[in-house]
C-alpha cells in the first residue's frame, strides 16, 4: 500500500519518535511509505522515506495514497478532505481534555471513522465518542539504548521531571503541579536535587532550584535517567507517555499521576508510585515514599523492567499495520453494492 503519514513535523519527544518509527516500520513491511508536513518544520529523529513539505495543508495537494495517517487531531479534518484515500487517525491523546478548543476537538473525535491510539485507555474512550474502532497501539522502547546502569556515585539524590514549555500549550504536562509538589519535598529532605529534562530549550520559569538538562542524544536521555533516584511525570490527561516508559526502561523508579493512557503500561503499587492528577501535595508525599522507601521503589522498578521487554518498536508498527488493514477492509466493504 501507498502510505502517508501527515504530522506538522517531526519534533522532539514521544509524538514525533513515534510518527518517524512509524514511517520506518511501516516501509520495511514493504509499503511505499511518505511523510507529509509543513515547510520549515524540523526533523528531530532519522527517517529513510520520502519527505513531502508543503506550505499549508492543501488536500487536492496531498501525494495519491491508499491511506493517510494523520498524526495530529487538527489535521484530520485535512485528511478528511479528500475521499479518494483511506484516512486512519493516530490518536496521542483524548484531545478534549486538554484542547483550547474542547467543542471543536469532541466534534472531531466523534467524527464516525476508524482510528488507532497510542494507548488502550485512550482508544476506549475514542471508540466510545466516535462509534467506531479504535485500535490499540502501544509504542515501543529501544532497550539497546534505554537499559539500566549505575547510577554515578555521591551526590544528592536526584529527581527528574521532563519540562515541556507551557508556552508551547504543554501546560497539561503538569509543571506546576510537580514545582509545588517539589517545594514541600525541599522542605522535608534536604539533600534533594530536582533535575529537569528540557528538550524544547526554552527558559524554565521554577519557582525552585533546578538543574536543567538539554540532552542533544538518545544516549545522553538514557544518562539522565540513569542519573535519578526518582523519575516524576505530573499529567493532567495524556496518551502513552515515551518518557515514562523510557525511565522505566533504564531501572528508574517512577512516580506518575493517573493521567488516562499511562495505565497502558503503568499499574499503582505494581510498577510505580501514582497518584491522583492536579495534587501536589499527593505528588510530593509519593516522591517523598519513593525516596524514603527504597525497597519498596525497587521493587516497582524491577517489576517495570519485565514489563518493558514485551514493549517493542517492531510490535507497535505490527499493531498499526493490523489497524490499517481493517480500515481498508472496511472501506473496501462498505464500498460494494
Amino acid at each position: 500500500m501507498r502510505i502517508g503519514i501527515l504530522t506538522y513535523g517531526i519534533h522532539k519527544g514521544g509524538r514525533g519518535r513515534t510518527v518517524a518509527r512509524l514511517a520506518e516500520g511501516l516501509a520495511r513491511r514493504g509499503h511505499d511509505t511518505f511523510i507529509l508536513m509543513l515547510e520549515g518544520q524540523p526533523v528531530a529523529y532519522p527517517v529513510r522515506v520520502p519527505i513531502h513539505r508543503m506550505p499549508a495543508f492543501e488536500p487536492h495537494k496531498f501525494p495519491q495514497a491508499d491511506v493517510i495517517i494523520p498524526a495530529s487531531l487538527g489535521l484530520i479534518p485535512k485528511a478528511l478532505g479528500r475521499s479518494s484515500h483511506v484516512t486512519v487517525p493516530l490518536h496521542f491523546r483524548f484531545e478534549p481534555d486538554v484542547a483550547y478548543d474542547a467543542r471543536t476537538a469532541l466534534h472531531v473525535v466523534s467524527l464516525p471513522y476508524r482510528s488507532m491510539a497510542t494507548a488502550a485507555p485512550v482508544a476506549a474512550r475514542v471508540q466510545q465518542q466516535s462509534g467506531r474502532a479504535c485500535h490499540p497501539v502501544p509504542p515501543g522502547v529501544d532497550t539497546a539504548i534505554f537499559k539500566p546502569g549505575a547510577r554515578p556515585p555521591g551526590g544528592p539524590r536526584r529527581v527528574g521531571f521532563i519540562y515541556r514549555s507551557p508556552a508551547l500549550g504543554y501546560g497539561f504536562k503538569g509543571a506546576d503541579c510537580f514545582f509545588t509538589a517539589m517545594q514541600r519535598v525541599l522542605h522535608e529532605e534536604r539533600d534533594v536535587r530536582v533535575c529537569l529534562l528540557n528538550p524544547d530549550g526554552l527558559p524554565v520559569d521554577a519557582p525552585i532550584p533546578v538543574e536543567v538538562v538539554e540532552a542533544r542524544s538518545d544516549e545522553e536521555i538514557a544518562r539522565f535517567y540513569r542519573s535519578l533516584d526518582v523519575f516524576v511525570t505530573a499529567s493532567v490527561s495524556d496518551g502513552a507517555q515515551l518518557g515514562v516508559l523510557e525511565a522505566m526502561a533504564c531501572g528508574t523508579p517512577v512516580v506518575a499521576t493517573d493521567a488516562g493512557g499511562i495505565r497502558e503500561y503503568a499499574t499503582p503499587g505494581i510498577n510505580c508510585f501514582m497518584g491522583l492528577p492536579n495534587h501536589p501535595k499527593m505528588l510530593g508525599d509519593l516522591v517523598l515514599a519513593a525516596l524514603r522507601d527504597r525497597n519498596r521503589a525497587r521493587g516497582f522498578a524491577n517489576a517495570a523492567l519485565q514489563m518493558v521487554r514485551t514493549r517493542t518498536w517492531d510490535a507497535f508498527v505490527d499493531a498499526a499495520e493490523a489497524a490499517v488493514q481493517a480500515a481498508c477492509a472496511e472501506r473496501r466493504r462498505e464500498a460494494k453494492p
